[in-house]
């Protein structure tokens, strides 16, 4: 099976650095993978875009048809409001940027997400305004294409703290 016959599958994604990413494979490019997220069993959250430089396998055990077969039955809505050429890291991120979508960005460390609004994108870089767990403005951060692992969004905790700064204006 090559990688694009996993495209509408649930499959797990091994990253060089050990880490794991499951999900509902919603497209496949050469920069980046989209899924919709499984970060549990059967519950989904979001969508999460991976940069595929650091993705080593694709892989669909037996436990990814199980969790595929309770997902059909749950009906899943996997329709993404957005269009992304996953080949252009500069189209997807604009378009995340145009719409003031609240992201999560993953570096090397998958316990560690760096939350905020896309400001700037640039040919190699993006800058972000980051927030706090707490919704207040910090500093803005520039983030390189190449370092990035992993773009959370959609999400329910990231919903949840777009839905307090909302509340606040």
């Amino acid at each position: 099976m090559n990688n694009n016959e996993f495209v509408n599958r649930v499959v797990t994604l091994k990253m060089r650095n050990g880490v794991y990413f499951k999900g509902i494979l919603l497209g496949l490019g050469s920069k980046w993978a989209l899924l919709k997220y499984i970060p549990v069993d059967f519950v989904t959250d979001g969508y999460v875009l991976i940069n595929t430089n650091y993705i080593s396998t694709f892989d669909m055990a037996d436990d990814d048809i199980f969790t595929e077969k309770v997902i059909k039955l749950k009906q899943i809505n996997v329709d993404l409001k957005y269009k992304f050429d996953l080949e252009s890291p500069n189209q997807v991120l604009d378009i995340l940027k145009e719409n003031a979508v609240l992201i999560g960005i993953e570096l090397k460390n998958h316990q560690k997400m760096y939350v905020g609004i896309i400001k700037i994108v640039r040919e190699k870089s993006m800058k972000v305004h980051l927030i706090s767990k707490a919704c207040e403005w910090l500093k803005e951060e520039t983030f390189l294409y190449n370092e990035l692992r992993a773009i959370y969004f959609e999400g329910d905790y990231l919903y949840s703290l777009n839905l307090y700064i909302q509340s606040l204006q």
